[in-house]
């Protein structure tokens, strides 16, 4: 679990924008068990955190070196509608003994044999895989080997992946997380989208408006009328 320094937020007259000027972040800790507190973050340690843990492991807060350590989850992030700036933080504890559900993201690693020996393309149909586990076993990512993909009708499922053993898998077991598609398989499927497409393309060249036909029946009438 990483540590991560607050200050506890006094003065809140102080305005938000000029504690971001000094690369400070305003926050919130609270909990079913804890009461609101007022909080601030140095806005470089916040981000080393953040990359590594993201939204799905508790964090130690502390106010002081040896203080007492509240540990909490990254609830939600506020951020500046033009730069994108983090302007503000929701940390949360949630009661620890109890099993909480996340989603977390899914990294492949490895080479798959069918991919580069058969000629074969690897397809991802999920990026996220949600989790059940106590706050203090929660995980940030879940790992998928793709070098047991030997044949071009390989596939990984969701019962496939072995999660550490305090984490439950909420997905469904036979949902395919990564398959392989055979070369003829992928060239067929491209051919057809872009028939498919240059079909469309024909279709909606052909199609007026009816604001078109009337503006076109308009000038026929007007050229058919005799000269007075």
């Amino acid at each position: 679990m990483l540590d991560l320094a607050i200050q506890e937020r006094t003065q809140l007259k102080k305005q938000a924008k000029t504690l971001l000027q000094q690369g400070v972040i305003p926050a919130v800790l609270y909990g079913p068990k804890l009461s609101p507190q007022t909080i601030s973050v140095n806005a470089h340690d916040f981000h080393k955190v953040y990359q590594e843990v993201g939204e799905t492991s508790l964090i130690a807060l502390a106010a002081k070196e040896n203080a007492k350590k509240e540990v909490a989850l990254i609830r939600s992030l506020q951020h500046d509608v033009r730069t994108g700036n983090i302007i503000h933080i929701d940390f949360y504890q949630p009661p620890l003994d109890k099993a909480v559900e996340v989603t977390i993201p899914i990294q492949i690693q490895g080479n798959a044999p069918a991919v580069d020996e058969l000629g074969g393309v690897l397809m991802r149909s999920l990026h996220e895989i949600s989790i059940r586990a106590l706050p203090e076993h929660l995980i940030n990512e879940i790992v998928v080997d793709i070098s047991k993909l030997e044949t071009l009708d390989g596939v990984i499922t969701i019962a496939d992946i072995t999660p550490p053993s305090e984490v439950e898998i909420i997905n469904e077991p036979s949902t395919a997380v990564v398959f392989i598609k055979s070369p003829l398989q992928n060239e067929q499927e491209e051919q057809a989208e872009s028939a498919e497409a240059a079909e469309e393309g024909e279709a909606i060249s052909e199609i007026k408006t009816e604001g078109e036909e009337k503006r076109e029946e308009k000038q026929e009438g007007q050229e058919e009328q005799p000269a007075e």
